[in-house]
């Protein structure tokens, strides 16, 4: 396909052209906009029947006979002119996945930035990155992001309600980038087990997509995010997103993910009052997420075990206020923003900021002052159905004889329905009572 050498944005009818004319003899044309107008922007995701190998080299025939996404909008430095540099992109799907994919041309590739390969840590910020934003229940509230830089550092993250994202939530996807000699690309897979969204079969989400050539600071999109905003939170702005439509998902498909452990030693201490001499320990447990359905998600948890929790990061207190830890526990990471109450979220940036007082803060359970308390056995379903968002949580904990911690059953309801365009109301039950299962 030509190019041109500067890397600037090409108006749309050039890039009719000249796909048109790269396009294999007899392809059949389709265009991956479907419209851009003041109404905003409306693209198409595109049936690939053979499906797409993940590597990041973008050599399927798909990627010719589709005329891609551009025309990406900055941000910043420039607000509402056209990306500098180049940007050309794809949404493809098929049974089971949804694809997304782009070309990111670079006018000067030597000066790329490209550092990072830690998993969902805030200085991929600081890297060249593409990404994309699903709006899975199109209610310009609630979604999903995906970001990853040309070396394949990666991020996802939940977002409800507009407000922070929750970085700490983590879910099964596929990134694999490619370097050429002007620029770089990406191929994002995502399973559609990975995300939750309306039972129907024809699906319309809300979409945006973000690039950043950091070595410029320069932020685009494929629709105009308010300058106001920091950048790296224009892509929250999920009401200003586009609309993706002509897709299709899987009617039926069971979501069910198990994550068991055994645990056993044995133990001699000859210095106890009372020694011990090879005592056996076993301990035996999981994690178990089920989607009900493509909306409702359950998730039940025996014996859990938070040795593999990723470990909060250190802290210096100079106050004579608590510090915050936000939550980090997979059990409850899962649509974590649904049982937060006056935007206070328990995880993601900005947790523990404000004046509002927490509700319901899940670090709480397992916790007794500075004593651990064993989670012997809980449950938790979340869903959104319409404009109903909803979450019920019971949770068990079991006594401690050493630190004199008696059981304790915890259980809370939340409920709320989205009003107007920006408002929702609900409320949330909370209950913590002692407990007779040790």
């Amino acid at each position: 396909m030509p190019i041109r050498p500067s890397g600037a944005a090409l108006p749309l009818a050039v890039l009719w052209a000249a796909a048109l004319w790269a396009a294999p003899a007899g392809a059949a044309q389709q265009s991956a906009v479907v419209s851009r107008d003041g109404a905003g922007v409306t693209v198409r995701a595109v049936h690939a029947a053979d499906g797409i190998r993940v590597d990041g080299r973008l050599d399927e025939e798909i990627y010719q006979t589709v005329v891609p996404i551009g025309d990406f909008v900055q941000q910043e430095p420039d607000e509402g002119q056209l990306a500098t540099e180049r940007t050309e992109a794809w949404v493809f799907f098929d049974d089971d996945h949804i694809y997304v994919a782009a070309r990111c041309w670079d006018s000067r590739p030597d000066r790329r930035v490209a550092n990072e390969m830690r998993r969902d840590t805030s200085q991929l910020r600081q890297n060249d990155t593409f990404g994309v934003l699903f709006d899975t229940f199109h209610d310009r509230r609630n979604g999903y992001f995906f970001y990853a830089n040309p070396i394949g550092g990666l991020a996802d993250s939940q977002i409800t309600d507009e407000g922070p994202p929750n970085t700490d939530w983590n879910t099964v996807w596929d990134v694999k980038t490619a370097i050429f000699d002007q620029g770089w690309t990406i191929e994002i897979a995502i399973p559609f087990k990975s995300l939750r969204y309306q039972p129907e079969s024809e699906q319309t989400w809300g979409i945006n997509l973000r690039r950043v050539v950091r070595w410029k600071n320069e932020w685009s999109y494929l629709t105009q995010v308010p300058r106001a905003l920091t950048t790296f939170r224009g892509i929250l702005k999920i009401s200003s997103a586009g609309t993706l439509v002509g897709l299709r998902v899987p009617t039926s498909t069971m979501m069910l993910e198990l994550k068991p452990y055994v645990l056993g030693g044995v133990t001699t201490d000859r210095t106890l009052s009372d020694p011990l001499s090879n005592d056996i320990s076993q301990r035996v447990g999981g994690d178990l997420r089920y989607g009900l359905t493509e909306n409702v998600t359950a998730d039940v948890t025996l014996n859990t075990d938070f040795a593999q929790v990723e470990v909060d990061e250190q802290q210096v207190n100079l106050t004579r206020f608590n510090l915050f830890f936000p939550e980090k526990r997979d059990f409850f990471l899962e649509n974590l923003g649904v049982f937060a109450f006056a935007g206070r979220a328990s995880a993601g940036l900005a947790a523990g900021s404000g004046d509002t007082p927490y509700l319901f803060f899940s670090r709480r359970i397992g916790l007794d002052d500075t004593r651990t308390v064993p989670l012997r056995v809980g449950a938790r379903v979340t869903g959104k159905s319409g404009r109903f968002t909803y979450g019920v949580l019971d949770v068990h904990t079991g006594e401690d004889e050493t630190n004199t911690v008696d059981p304790a059953n915890f259980t809370v309801l939340r409920a709320k329905r989205d009003v107007f365009r920006r408002s929702s109301i609900g409320g949330m039950v909370t209950r913590n009572c002692l407990s007779g299962i040790s």
